[in-house]
């Protein structure tokens, strides 16, 4: 769907501020028709609460959808991080977090029972790898683990290394 475009120092990434915004943003290029059935620019970004991605060279080339039909086929399943607010769409790993008074009442989102805060897996938000619990779909959570435990969680009930690969 898209990919991040992240601006990283020379010690960490950097995060850009947190907004209400969901929108296209940055059109650029001549315009040129979609099979949507509308006529956008050629290349264009979505502003996803302060984060702005953009879609991949392979979704520019197929010209399937305009910037404004992409966010709306993706608008109703992106939810926010409970603690920086950033979006987290479908595709995106996750963290689960035991619901505490830290996390935003406005943005939190409430899977599993018992209840558990999905969280971004961002540099600077998330604490560590090891809270790793799954990915974020357009179905809801889904877990990486047995009973939708983190990383951290089945290796201390394993005994073992965890090893994924995260979805990009």
């Amino acid at each position: 769907m898209a990919k991040r475009r992240a601006k990283k120092s020379a010690k960490t990434a950097e995060r850009p501020t947190c907004t209400d915004n969901l929108g296209v943003v940055k059109r650029a290029g001549k315009k040129v028709p979609y099979a949507c059935g509308h006529i956008d620019s050629a290349k264009f970004r979505h502003d996803f609460y302060g984060e702005v991605r953009e879609p991949t060279d392979e979704v520019f080339a197929a010209r399937e959808k305009c910037g404004e039909c992409m966010l709306a086929s993706v608008k109703e399943f992106v939810i926010r991080c409970g603690a920086c607010g950033f979006a987290i769409l479908p595709g995106d790993p996750v963290a689960l977090y035991v619901d505490a008074h830290h996390f935003s009442i406005v943005w939190k989102k409430i899977v599993r029972e018992p209840p558990r805060v999905v969280g971004c897996m961002r540099w600077g938000c998330c604490p560590s790898g090891g809270f790793f619990a799954g990915h974020w779909s357009e179905s809801g959570f889904e877990p990486a683990f047995p009973g939708g435990a983190s990383a951290a969680a089945t290796a201390f009930a394993t005994g073992t290394a965890v090893v994924v690969t995260l979805k990009e």
